[in-house]
């Protein structure tokens, strides 16, 4: 089916494909994501919220990569599927999988320089067929003029959410990124908002620091 190269596993009940690397990974999928939308190219796919005006983040496929198909004693043959992505943000940050304790799996410095090649490559060419990436994204690849114009039109849908934090001196306030949910609330404030504050990395995340807490999340509820 995906060819005997890749072939690792071959019983009667279960065939089992793996590929181990980068050009295998381009190799087996071809143009195969691209026909899923636009915002997908090579291995990549751009991740936008509805809130934004552009795509802060492309997430990409990275070996190793394994689908298994088997026959079922009873029933439907059956596929599986494991497979790993990387996150990439604006500023030029990757974000590798974790494992089920959450610590980050571990990649080779060539490696790592070979996922940011393949990004830039996939993410030039969604700017040609028409995916809003961000000013970051922009100035990674070299295009200032037009990041100039994309970051214009970012902080223009720009949101400010006032929240007090120092009642004895005043209201305090801070640039909020987007505002991602709302939800009613019974009391005064009569709604909340998810908030995503400006200039807090996703490295930030509460989590990500050697699983433990770590310092404020990005996004926390405020009332109006």
């Amino acid at each position: 089916m995906f060819g005997e190269a890749l072939l690792v596993t071959d019983t009667s009940s279960c065939l089992t494909w793996k590929v181990t690397d980068m050009p295998q990974l381009l190799s087996f999928f071809g143009s195969m994501l691209n026909e899923a939308g636009k915002e997908c190219v090579g291995l990549c796919r751009a991740l936008q919220r509805p809130s934004e005006p552009t795509a802060r983040v492309l997430a990409m496929l990275i070996p190793s990569f394994e689908i298994s198909v088997c026959n079922m004693a009873r029933g439907v043959d059956r596929a599986y599927i494991n497979l790993m992505y990387i996150l990439l943000d604006e500023d030029g940050e990757i974000h590798f999988p974790k494992d089920q304790q959450r610590r980050e799996f571990a990649f080779r410095e060539a490696e790592v320089n070979a996922f940011r090649r393949h990004v830039l490559i996939d993410a030039r060419t969604m700017v040609m067929q028409g995916v809003q990436l961000s000013s970051g994204w922009l100035r990674q690849l070299g295009m200032e003029e037009r990041a100039i114009v994309v970051q214009a039109a970012e902080e223009q849908g720009t949101r400010v959410v006032a929240v007090s934090r120092a009642p004895k001196q005043g209201r305090l306030s801070w640039k909020a990124d987007c505002i991602v949910l709302e939800k009613a609330s019974s009391g005064r404030a009569g709604s909340w908002y998810l908030v995503r504050w400006s200039g807090y990395h996703p490295s930030w995340e509460k989590w990500r620091i050697n699983g433990r807490a770590g310092i404020d999340p990005i996004e926390t509820w405020e009332p109006p």
